[in-house]
């Protein structure tokens, strides 16, 4: 039984085991067997006390009880007392803590327990009397005092609003250049630490380039830079890189993160939306342009609301914004098996808790069920915000081209249109004679009465004529393609000639752009209940639009003009979140700009601004820069350019003993922290260094090459591949080869079928907001480095690269490698051992008269050793083909790459190879470099 009580203490529950059975050894076996079930019980409700759960059971909410009155309050009650941790100064320990270092528990604790169980239920005593309870809650112990619990709880930090601090003085004037300097210098002062110098320049340009761009520097940019001696250098530099399109992409894809973006649909089917890159492209232009932070906020969830009229310049980017809306999992089979009304409620909850994430930092998906367990935000809370979404629904139909496009294409497809029917009938009348001998040709085969019956004109049978001559009316139907078979060979050329043209026009056909929208009714709203332990089967009483009742009493307006076509409450809502006066909104989203580029948020849980997340360490740098993050018309840009011009920004990364034993994390800033580079940025990196990346802004997106294997063992895809699919586009519609080397943002984001070299370096799942990507260090990501087809094709590209830009002296190489690669010149320890390892790897690849590639290392080794082996290197001249080393074929079907496209058949895609021992040594040291620390991870 101990190994299934979880955090419960065990040394408290023997000693609670070892007061209760009886010392007599006659007895202790058949008490056992007695107080078995009660010891369960015990454990099962210390769970419950340590869970903070202090409802009653479903039964017992009927009895008048306390809890009874505070669940049925309509509006907002005072939260439960809750266990839980607690941040920064309470880290500290009690006095009161048992002999195995745990608190014990206070009456607090235990009432939720005392409350379930009653003394006869199988022999559990009373808890106050076990010794378990303190009988007083010391002062020093005030993280379990209910009050204070209850005060804290309602005097969160995050609820309070941003404070405009005075900068703090400092007498260390060399180091700071912006204000945020001197309030991180401020707790280093009264942590006993100095901050660290400066990194040189060429790491500078590196980190800036990475957090910026997500891209390398080219080589020319470093030389550059450290060549530049006027004082602006580095200013004009941050311009620069402001202003280049792949800032967007960059931080395009930290956004896309916290909002769960995806191409598809999740659930089993998984199929294709075609249109939901419109919003990734669509948040790209907005870090692009600079657009304000709090309209970017109100499009994304009341876009549809937000357009002034047919003639509204941004009304195609209001409704593609809405797409937020629609990117969580959609069960697309609900109807079928008759699971709308739940996939209906997951929708709404899955809106509520992204929105909740995303912009205000707070974690509700806890209330849908209760009372928050740690936050003042009682159960009804939630509910009041999903009323606000109570209306919406999907809208695929929104025609998003300006009115004088649309009439540009309407008018295109018009003419087209009469063509094809001018055309069509062209054909007929050449098929009509053949038609007409046909049918005579099979009626004559009918009997008399059913000749007679088809006399009757339709109108005039009755229905008993009709059903007998169904049959036969269907053996006179003839297909076209059937009809031009039998026609003589001029008519037939003919007819094939109009087919030719019919696909010609169909093909110029210009579809209207469409956009994956939300939208809600204006009237008729289905109401909002609170629901009974989350379950949309069991609703309680019905609540009306509302927002968090602890931060504040912010009037709610909703628009209700009459002749509107939506609702106005999502509005309202996205008026409220995007205030100036929420104290979250712009504390939220300067603490993701500030992790990106610092590695650690000024708030480490970035999602969570709750109890349960952590306090920030510089509390009055965070409302500052709130503060001014408002004042500067939401512009993300200037808080970027305000943080990366910083002396914080720029320093060192090394460690330094004195400040590291007072803060081994590095909390206070003392240095730059060291951030391994996303699965994107490391893939776009060795696409940019090898020379291949295209750099391409938007679009559709790019479906790889993938094994057979990979693809087929996803079911939904097999039934695809089967022609099993029902009309959904649930299958892999590969792009043709060399397509894919586009940045990671633009490539498929489907959920079932994650891209392997990204999925191994920690690519997010796209269920739930991410506003943090875990990173692992894994043996996986090594292999994929070292021999996945795309590694070895790019360091394949990059060692072409270097011999076509005419280096052709190794030393020549290896110099203009590192300076691609990794932003510096190679000392001379490291020249002397990739000039080793060239010489070593060429004369292998030599005597093997092939690449030494993962395939035939097992040979070359048995080579060595003398064995025999099936291997016959091949005699042809170099500069023809190689023996193909492996047998892994990149699987491409027939795939329909977007609505106007038609459907394509791709070969399969073999891995290219080096041409000689040469280049396959080259090839292997650039695999090597892209295995370096130093390339994977921003100094």
């Amino acid at each position: 039984m101990f190994d299934n009580i979880g955090s419960i203490d065990r040394n408290m529950l023997c000693h609670f085991l070892k007061s209760e059975l009886p010392c007599h050894r006659d007895h202790q076996s058949a008490r056992l067997r007695k107080n078995g079930v009660a010891c369960c019980v015990f454990s099962l409700a210390l769970l419950f006390a340590f869970d903070g759960r202090t409802d009653p059971p479903v039964e017992a909410r009927k009895s008048k009880s306390p809890v009874t009155a505070n669940l049925q309050q309509p509006a907002v009650s005072k939260p439960r007392p809750v266990l839980r941790s607690l941040p920064s100064k309470k880290f500290l320990p009690s006095k009161n803590l048992s002999s195995s270092g745990r608190r014990n528990l206070s009456r607090f604790h235990v009432a939720p327990v005392n409350r379930r169980l009653s003394p006869s239920d199988g022999g559990i005593p009373d808890l106050d009397a076990s010794g378990l309870i303190d009988e007083e809650v010391h002062d020093d112990d005030e993280a379990f005092d209910d009050v204070d619990d209850e005060k804290e709880r309602h005097q969160l930090w995050s609820f309070n609003p941003p404070r405009k601090y005075r900068t703090p003085a400092t007498d260390f004037s060399n180091w700071p250049r912006t204000k945020v300097d001197t309030f991180v210098l401020q707790q280093l002062k009264n942590a006993g630490i100095k901050p660290s110098a400066d990194t040189s320049r060429a790491t500078l340009i590196r980190r800036l380039s990475y957090d910026l761009r997500g891209l390398p520097p080219t080589p020319e940019e470093v030389k550059s830079f450290q060549a530049d001696a006027r004082p602006d250098v580095y200013h004009r530099l941050v311009e620069r890189y402001l202003a280049d399109e792949n800032f967007g992409v960059a931080w395009g894809q930290y956004w896309l993160d916290v909002v769960r973006y995806d191409d598809t649909n999740g659930f089993e089917k998984d199929d294709f939306r075609p249109n939901a890159w419109r919003y990734r492209d669509y948040v790209v232009k907005a870090f692009n342009t600079d657009k304000p932070y709090d309209q970017f906020l109100r499009e994304q969830i009341a876009g549809d609301e937000l357009i002034l009229g047919p003639n509204d310049p941004d009304r195609a980017e209001k409704w593609i914004a809405t797409g937020f809306l629609r990117l969580g999992s959609w069960d697309s089979t609900a109807d079928i098996f008759g699971r709308e009304d739940r996939s209906r409620d997951q929708l709404l909850a899955d809106v509520v808790e992204t929105t909740s994430a995303a912009f205000l930092g707070m974690t509700l998906s806890c209330a849908r069920c209760h009372d928050h367990k740690y936050d003042p935000i009682p159960q009804t809370d939630y509910y009041r915000l999903q009323a606000f979404f109570a209306g919406v629904k999907f809208r695929d139909d929104v025609i998003i081209d300006s009115p004088h496009e649309r009439k540009l294409i309407d008018h295109l497809n018009r003419k087209i249109d009469a063509d094809l029917t001018l055309l069509r009938q062209q054909q007929q009348e050449l098929l009509a004679p053949v038609r007409l001998r046909a049918i005579e040709a099979r009626k004559a085969l009918f009997p008399p009465d059913i000749l007679r019956d088809l006399q009757i004109p339709e109108p005039a049978r009755s229905p008993a004529v009709q059903r007998r001559l169904e049959p036969y009316l269907a053996r006179i139907q003839f297909s076209d393609s059937d009809l031009a078979e039998v026609l003589s060979p001029t008519l037939k050329g003919e007819y094939k000639s109009l087919a030719g043209q019919i696909a010609n026009l169909r093909i110029q056909r210009k579809p209207h752009a469409r956009a994956m929208a939300m939208s809600d009714y204006a009237q008729k709203i289905p109401p909002t209940f609170r629901l009974d332990q989350g379950d949309y089967r069991h609703p309680l009483e019905e609540v009306h639009p509302g927002f968090l009742s602890a931060i504040g009493s912010l009037d709610i307006h909703i628009d209700t003009e009459q002749g509107r076509s939506t609702s106005g409450r999502r509005k309202a809502l996205a008026e409220w979140i995007a205030s100036a006066d929420n104290p979250l909104t712009a504390r939220v989203m300067v603490n993701r700009v500030w992790q990106k580029l610092l590695g650690r948020g000024l708030v480490e849980t970035p999602n969570d601004f709750g109890s349960q997340g952590t306090e920030p360490t510089h509390p009055e740098l965070l409302d500052r820069l709130a503060i001014e993050f408002v004042e500067n018309n939401w512009s993300v840009k200037h808080l970027v350019r305000t943080i990366v011009m910083s002396s914080v920004y720029r320093q060192q990364s090394a460690t330094n003993p004195v400040a590291t034993k007072v803060d081994p994390h590095n909390r206070l800033f003392w240095r730059q922290n060291v951030k391994r580079l996303d699965a994107e940025n490391l893939r776009d990196s060795m696409l940019m260094v090898s020379g291949r990346l295209d750099e391409r802004f938007s679009g559709p997106p790019v479906w790889p090459a993938l094994e057979k294997k990979m693809i087929l063992e996803r079911p939904a895809v097999l039934e695809w591949v089967n022609k099993a699919h029902e009309g959904r586009l649930q299958g892999w519609y590969a792009d043709p080869p060399g397509s894919d080397n586009v940045r990671s943002l633009f490539l498929i984001q489907k959920r079932t079928v994650p891209l392997p070299f990204l999925q191994v370096f920690d690519l997010p799942e796209r269920t739930l907001s991410c506003g943090r990507r875990n990173q692992t260090t894994v043996a996986p990501q090594a292999l994929a480095l070292l021999n996945s087809p795309f590694s070895s094709r790019t360091a394949l590209l990059l060692a072409r690269r270097l011999r076509s830009e005419g280096h052709q002296e190794a030393p020549h190489q290896i110099r203009r490698l590192y300076s691609i690669a990794l932003s510096r010149e190679p000392d001379a320890e490291e020249m002397k051992l990739c000039l080793s390892l060239l010489a070593t790897h060429e004369a292998q690849h030599r005597q093997l008269n092939e690449p030494l590639l993962v395939s035939t290392r097992k040979q070359y080794l048995r080579k060595a050793r003398g064995q025999q082996t099936q291997m016959t290197a091949p005699q042809t001249p170099l500069k023809q083909s190689l023996r193909q080393v492996t047998s892994k074929k990149c699987w491409t079907p027939e795939f329909p790459t977007d609505d106007s496209r038609p459907w394509l058949k791709r070969q399969p895609l073999p891995l290219e190879q080096p041409h000689n021992a040469q280049e396959a040594a080259l090839t292997d040291l650039c695999r090597l470099v892209f295995n370096l620390n130093e390339f994977v991870y921003i100094d």
